[in-house]
């Protein structure tokens, strides 16, 4: 009997939106790179401030790949991997935007997304954030930051739509500091610490 594979997932939490918005991933990444800076103190040279843990990977996405998206045919029309790709680009545009689009304005009113998301994105250019977890296997649980995008659109259809991409993801873990804002996020935290010394201690 074959082990059913575990996707990865992003998990964001916007502040007026109820429920979370989560983006599994097609294919999970070949490879995790993680850097670990210990932050020092300016002020005592072994003191301790922090630590800042950089992760990143690149995801793969395919239209032909599963039943993630929609085919062309008759009774659907196709968005290529757009969908997914708006989906993760999403999670680096402040939350209060995001809430504001969506109840303010109807697919009907579409001219007038476009004529007022300036304005929009104006208005809430101080807001945080979403707050997203990062999680990748039944174990870890990590609360992130998303540092950087780079998105290499690889093919496309007739209608240049993109069906292939790669997507790099960058994102810092967040500190103790930073997690404390959302109930959520800061439990995330504390398992991800607690696993860290839990699997230390166990050898």
């Amino acid at each position: 009997m074959s082990l059913q594979i575990i996707k990865g997932a992003f998990v964001a939490f916007y502040p007026k939106i109820a429920k979370p918005r989560t983006i599994v991933f097609q294919i999970n990444p070949e490879s995790i790179k993680r850097n670990i800076l210990p932050i020092q103190s300016k002020k005592n040279l072994f003191g301790f401030k922090g630590v800042r843990e950089r992760i990143s990977f690149v995801l793969s996405v395919d239209e032909n790949m599963g039943d993630d998206f929609f085919v062309h045919n008759e009774q659907s029309v196709s968005h290529g991997v757009l969908p997914f790709l708006s989906a993760i680009e999403l999670l680096v545009y402040p939350s209060d935007v995001i809430s504001e689009v969506a109840s303010t304005f109807a697919y009907r009113r579409l001219f007038g997304v476009l004529n007022n998301i300036g304005d929009i994105l104006r208005k809430n250019s101080s807001n945080a954030l979403p707050f997203v977890n990062l999680l990748f296997g039944t174990q870890r649980m990590i609360p992130v930051k998303i540092q950087s995008i780079n998105i290499i659109e690889q093919a496309f259809d007739p209608t240049l739509l993109p069906i292939r991409a790669s997507v790099k993801m960058v994102m810092d873990v967040l500190t103790e500091q930073e997690s404390k804002h959302h109930p959520v996020i800061k439990e995330s935290y504390i398992n991800y610490l607690r696993l860290k010394v839990m699997l230390a201690s166990s050898k």
